[in-house]
């Protein structure tokens, strides 16, 4: 029985170019059928099934894969994968500016902004995309929260074994034996 599975691969790992031209080199030269190419490539067959719809060329009534295509295909979906930033230089400055002059708070540089989560002018001074630093924060944010240490119970269960009469360790009488393995359960 076969291990389809995927290990030493990280979730989410992207082909690269190089990627999509041994594939290229695999598929049009040499034969080799997507799960062998997944194989040799450490991927799951699913990913070179679409990765082969990707580069997908005709060529004289034979369908061939185009590493070329495929890069650039998927060089144009990255580029609208993510929403561009807000930030301009317009507001860089209009925010450092009330920071380190003004000595205003983001909340209070929130209300006037328009278009720009308070959120996102937290993570723009922790990230150090403004001309701001933390430093100039009237209400700087607290990085992570104190740790609790632990402590002992307020009431223990019952005296310690160690704190038990010396007679009892001679077990000369009945009823004095160990117990330290039961285990009390409330019902």
């Amino acid at each position: 029985m076969q291990d389809y599975s995927i290990t030493s691969q990280s979730k989410g790992k992207h082909l690269t170019n190089q990627d999509r031209l041994k594939i290229e080199r695999w598929h049009n030269k040499e034969g080799l059928s997507n799960r062998e190419i997944a194989r040799l490539l450490n991927k799951a067959h699913g990913t070179i099934d679409r990765e082969m719809k990707r580069g997908e060329i005709q060529l004289k009534r034979k369908v061939k894969y185009s590493a070329k295509k495929a890069q650039e295909n998927y060089e144009g979906l990255r580029a609208h994968s993510v929403r561009p930033s807000k930030l301009t230089t317009e507001i860089d400055c209009y925010v450092s500016t009330r920071l380190k002059e003004d000595k205003d708070s983001l909340e209070v540089i929130h209300q006037a902004l328009k278009g720009v989560s308070l959120s996102s002018l937290y993570n723009w001074v922790n990230w150090g995309w403004l001309e701001a630093k933390r430093h100039h924060l009237f209400y700087p944010q607290y990085k992570a929260a104190k740790k609790i240490k632990p402590r002992a119970p307020k009431h223990p269960f019952g005296k310690s074994i160690e704190e038990r009469p010396e007679f009892i360790n001679n077990r000369l009488e009945v009823g004095h034996y160990e117990i330290d393995t039961v285990i009390l359960t409330r019902a």
